[in-house]
């Protein structure tokens, strides 16, 4: 009981290890870090694929049925008790099934839809049937295959994720591999010694596949994903847990309310539980002589030692690409959302553009402006001829004057009494005759007085049209010198934006090297684990 309870409150205590499976997915619940997610999806990805994919035997299916899991997971990650391996196995199955009721698995590769058949030699009652048989394993047992053989860790990893000893482990994996051979046997499935550890065995997943599933199960979590199979699955299946977890609560309720009322009718009855049977004593040892090894005997440990040695590669194995994930974290925090080169690309087109416009502007300034010093000299020369509006604004100042104005008048009262004149005497009367001489006088007073203020009004006007002119020059200016500072701020920004887009393809490089790395050593770990399971099943002299 004492060890029951310190492996419960293990579990339940925080993590340690900030790199745990525990540790990522709280700092998941906590914070809804989409970098933690992502890690998770990468580190079980290959399990839910596998189960996925010897389930459905559909890609498209198998695809639908992966990310629904994940999207279960987000939404259900406050709740994930113990293994998440395991947690994840179970989910991904009741996935699958529920898939399956809604489009049965086509018989024959024939069909609309293409079998997903990853290796044909593998026998498809085997991997029909395998998950199912994991899934009736008994709990310890169960754990200790999804630990050790879906998920890839080594006994000893096992052994202090469970808290027990190694030998534990070793223990239940053994009573675990006898069972599933029988239950295979019953099912009349044969195994041959090169296929089970295949079968077994779990799928690798890329990068783009981990990121579009934790992508897919943050909307789910937000509510703003788009109706789609996936999410579909998700939520039948959800609810489907939420209704069984309800009746075996019910089904709980009533156990303990029977269970409480026969310990009480036996209280009063006096009865008393039966006696056990003492255990037999072992026989006393006997002197014997050790009996000599057997081919036999040094075959096992030749085995054994093999064994030790896959172990330790294992474990090695392990430890590395647990560095590289935690590299690869870092990679893609360090990042940060400047690893599109492409759209940082398209952003230096437009600038480089920008940057053609004003040189194209600068470069036509010193034309416009010289054009506008040589116009002001020849205002300044008093040359004013094609000066647009200058000749109207130098015949309206003429006109303003006081001496024309008056002398306007004048000519104006002269003219107006000619023609009424005119209009009632004689045009040979004298009276007409001097209005005659009146008016021409008038006439030639008003020239003479235009003529004198002509000087005057061409100085004024031309003090005016030169200072516009000086003004128009200024402010040339001033636009050539604030293209100038924009094409150098402009170029400052390309050279900034060049480095961001050399540091966001070095970013993206040194992930890619790290997925590759990782991928090479799953490779590794996973031929590791098909040899150490063909020697621990005893398949290694089947042919």
């Amino acid at each position: 009981m004492q060890r029951l309870l310190t492996t419960l409150l293990r579990r339940l205590a925080p993590p340690d290890d900030p790199s745990s499976d525990a540790a990522v997915l709280l700092r998941f619940v906590r914070h809804r870090d989409e970098t933690a997610f992502e890690l998770l999806v990468w580190r079980h990805g290959g399990l839910v694929m596998g189960v996925c994919r010897r389930v459905l035997r559909d890609e498209h299916l198998a695809e639908d049925a992966f990310q629904a899991t994940f999207l279960i997971l987000a939404r259900k990650a406050g709740s994930v008790r113990g293994s998440l391996a395991g947690w994840l196995h179970q989910v991904a199955r009741r996935v699958c099934l529920k898939a399956r009721k809604r489009n049965p698995v086509p018989q024959e590769a024939g069909g609309d839809r293409g079998v997903f058949d990853p290796d044909p030699l593998l026998p498809v009652e085997l991997r029909s049937v395998l998950d199912e048989e994991i899934a009736r394993l008994p709990e310890k047992q169960r754990l200790a295959v999804l630990l050790c053989y879906l998920q890839g860790r080594t006994t000893d990893d096992a052994a202090k994720f469970l808290g027990v000893p190694q030998g534990t482990v070793l223990s239940r994996l053994d009573a675990a591999r006898k069972r599933l051979r029988s239950a295979l046997t019953r099912r009349g499935v044969t195994v041959p010694a090169a296929l089970f550890a295949t079968a077994i065995s779990t799928p690798d997943v890329t990068a783009e596949v981990c990121q579009r599933a934790t992508a897919a199960a943050l909307d789910y979590l937000n509510s703003s994903a788009v109706i789609s199979v996936p999410s579909q699955l998700a939520h039948e299946v959800t609810q489907m847990t939420a209704r069984k977890t309800a009746l075996g609560m019910m089904a709980a309720v009533v156990l303990v309310s029977g269970v409480g009322t026969g310990v009480g009718l036996v209280m009063a009855q006096g009865g008393k539980s039966p006696p056990t049977k003492a255990a037999d004593k072992p026989p006393a040892d006997s002197a014997k002589a050790e009996p000599k090894p057997t081919d036999a005997d040094l075959e096992a440990k030749l085995r054994d030692r093999r064994l030790d040695e896959l172990h330790m590669n294992q474990q090695q194995v392990s430890i590395q690409i647990e560095r590289l994930e935690e590299r690869r974290l870092k990679a893609i925090a360090d990042a940060g959302s400047e690893v599109d080169p492409s759209a940082l690309q398209a952003k230096l087109g437009e600038m480089d553009k920008s940057i053609l416009s004003l040189e194209d502007s600068i470069a036509s300034k010193p034309e416009e402006i010289g054009k506008q010093e040589k116009r002001i000299e020849e205002m300044k020369a008093g040359r004013f001829a094609g000066v647009m509006g200058y000749d109207s604004e130098l015949l309206h100042a003429v006109n303003v004057t006081q001496e024309v104005m008056e002398a306007r008048m004048q000519f104006d009262v002269r003219l107006q009494s000619l023609n009424q004149l005119k209009q009632r005497a004689n045009s040979a009367s004298e009276l007409v005759k001097e209005a005659e001489k009146l008016y021409k006088t008038a006439e030639a007073e008003l020239s003479k007085v235009r003529e004198a203020a002509g000087p005057r009004a061409t100085k004024a006007v031309g003090e005016q049209f030169i200072q516009r002119a000086e003004r128009d020059l200024k402010g040339m200016r001033d636009a050539q010198e604030r293209m100038t500072k924009s094409q150098k701020s402009l170029r400052d920004k390309r050279v900034e934006l060049v480095v961001r887009i050399q540091r966001a393809k070095a970013a993206l490089n040194a992930q890619q090297l790290i997925d590759d790395e990782i991928q090479v050593l799953r490779e590794i770990r996973k031929q590791v684990l098909r040899e150490r399971l063909l020697l621990e099943m005893g398949l290694d002299k089947q042919k």
